[in-house]
This record gives structure tokens, C-alpha cells and sequence, in this order.
């Protein structure tokens, strides 16, 4: 982006799902600057907003135009700048919107309820290790023998758990207005919008207004590039003689990769694919996929020639 001469105020404005240390660390390296909303599954909003979560009840911390609480939180970031790594100071956005609360909270409470009572109903369905909500928000009573006789909730996680309704947490750049940082994260939903209606069978564009034309233009653009991109290389490589476009980005879009905390992408792994996934993502490019499992290439290669009708390659026989 700095190359295609973007400028330098550019603000990237982001969802959780690109919310990672490293991610963080590699945009700061960059220079850019961005407004990123944290996962509520992750730990720093869980003690961020442990810690905020008294003040973001007080009135002085309300702000009319916008509806809502926010509370700013200063954050240090450690990353590579100049060879070396370089303290950051960002800002935490901590907001409380009462509207989303009362939906929220209603819901996480219905949820617990018709949980404890599926629980009491058989008590071989408790099983932490394989529920972490259920490990999470509930405690087993056990009797004399050592046998479960019931359940009952744990109010200490639910009452972290309700009080993070209709609560989300910005991270962006230390001296912006929080009503600048909530209008324009806020703002990308409509931007989404656009994007969905270009991925989603190709749907004409459509804008209300021209406050968010530039967006819609730019993420269609983006969408177009890609869209030829995979169209051309499933020509190359015959996929369209069996999949659609819709059904390659399904199959592959659900491959999840794991990458463990602190660690680079080398020392993740992949999250055991399909065999039809293995294939496509071969077929697509993804060369690595040839050394984490061995064999993927010749049958991709021989599905090739069953969608065109041709006979199947045989496998070398193993030496006895």
C-alpha cells in the first residue's frame, strides 16, 4: 500500500479476526496506523475490561454523540523498528454500548440457564475437557462418594462474562478522539456490506449515499482482482470442469491453520484438512501442501485428468 503511494494518513481499520501479536507488531513495523477491535476471547480484553469495567458505568465517562461509554486505556507495544525492537504507545478504546448490553445479556443469560437445566438432566454429559463453556460457567456438586448429585453455576465467570456485554475494545493510535475511533470502526460495517454483495453470487453494487461510495469502489476493485485471479488458475488447472468458483471458496475458506501463541507461521500446523482440500489447495498454488503430505501431487494430478475424461496415472509400486 505504501508503494501504490496511498500517502501517509492512511488509517487501516480492522475486525478481530485480524487481531494477532504478530500482526500487530508487523503493521507498526510498517508505519501505518490502525484501528483494530480485539476478540473478546482474548486475554488483554478480558483484564482490560476487568479493570475499566466500574468506570465505564460512571456518567462522566458517557458521551452523548455517539451514545455510549468509553474509557482509554494506555497500551505499549513492543515491535521491530530499525533493527531493533522499539516501544509503541497506542491506545486502548474501551466502549460500552447500553442497547447491545441488554440483548447481549439477555442472551448469555437464557444460554446459562437451559444449560445448568440440560446438565441436571444427565450428568454423564459433563465433561470439561471437551466443553470449555460448560468447564467455564458451571461447577459439579459432588457427594459423599465421590459421584456428581448435581450442578450449579459459577457466579464469579458469569459475572465476568455479563459484565463484558455490550462491551468492545479498540486498539488504535494514542491521541485520537474516541468518537473518531468509534465512527470509524463503526463505519467499516457498511464497507463489509459492500464487500458481501460482491462475493456473494456476484450482486450488483449498490450505495444509499456517497459517504461510503469510495469504499464500496475500492473493495470491488480488490474483489475483481481476486475473482479473476481464481477463475484464471482453476482454467490452468481444470478445476472448473468440476467446481464452481462459490464451491472452491467454500471448500477452501473452511481450512483452519494453527499457530501457537508467540510462535511464527513455520512452527504452526495445519488443522488435519480433507482429502478433497489437500487437492484444491494444491491445484491453487499452495506448493507447501506437496511436503506435508507427500502423495497430495499425483492425485491431484489424477483428478485432473478424471474431470476431462482421461485415464488416471498409476502410482509407483513400493520396492518389497
Amino acid at each position: 500500500m505504501r508503494d501504490a503511494r496511498f500517502g501517509n494518513t492512511i488509517i487501516l481499520v480492522m475486525d478481530r479476526g485480524f487481531w494477532s501479536e504478530e500482526n500487530v507488531e508487523r503493521l507498526i513495523s510498517s508505519n501505518f496506523e490502525f484501528i483494530m477491535c480485539i476478540p473478546s476471547a482474548d486475554s488483554l480484553y478480558f483484564n482490560t475490561v476487568k479493570e475499566v469495567h466500574d468506570s465505564l458505568m460512571l456518567t462522566e465517562n458517557y458521551i452523548p454523540e455517539i451514545k455510549r461509554s468509553c474509557v482509554q486505556v494506555p497500551y505499549v507495544v513492543e515491535a521491530p523498528r530499525r533493527g531493533t525492537k522499539e516501544p509503541k504507545e497506542m491506545m486502548l478504546y474501551v466502549y460500552y454500548d447500553v442497547e447491545s448490553a441488554k440483548d447481549e445479556w439477555n442472551a448469555a443469560c437464557s444460554k446459562m440457564v437451559n444449560k445448568l437445566a440440560e446438565l441436571k438432566e444427565g450428568y454423564s454429559r459433563w465433561n470439561p475437557k471437551l466443553s470449555s463453556y460448560t468447564g467455564k460457567y458451571f461447577k459439579p456438586v459432588y457427594g459423599k462418594d465421590g459421584n456428581i448429585i448435581d450442578f450449579k453455576h459459577n457466579e464469579e465467570t458469569q459475572r465476568d462474562c455479563k459484565n463484558s456485554c455490550g462491551v468492545y475494545v479498540c486498539l488504535g493510535p494514542k491521541e485520537m478522539d474516541p468518537i473518531k475511533v468509534h465512527e470509524r470502526y463503526k463505519h467499516r460495517q457498511r464497507i463489509e456490506d459492500g464487500f458481501g454483495a460482491s462475493k456473494e453470487r456476484d450482486r450488483r453494487l449498490r450505495a444509499s449515499d456517497n459517504s461510503n461510495l469510495e469504499g464500496y469502489i475500492f473493495i470491488d476493485f480488490l474483489v475483481s482482482i481476486l475473482d479473476s485471479a481464481l477463475r484464471y488458475k482453476m482454467q490452468q488447472m481444470k478445476i472448473d470442469r468440476k467446481y464452481t468458483l462459490d464451491q472452491v471458496e467454500d471448500c477452501i475458506s473452511s481450512v483452519r491453520y494453527y499457530v501457537p501463541k508467540g510462535q511464527s507461521f513455520s512452527e504452526g500446523q495445519w488443522i488435519e484438512p480433507t482429502e478433497e482440500q489437500k487437492i484444491l489447495l494444491y491445484l491453487m498454488g499452495i506448493e507447501e501442501m506437496e511436503k506435508l503430505y507427500p502423495g497430495v501431487k499425483l492425485k491431484a494430478e489424477n483428478e485432473c485428468l478424471r474431470w476431462q475424461g482421461l485415464k488416471p496415472k498409476k502410482g509407483r509400486k513400493k520396492k518389497s
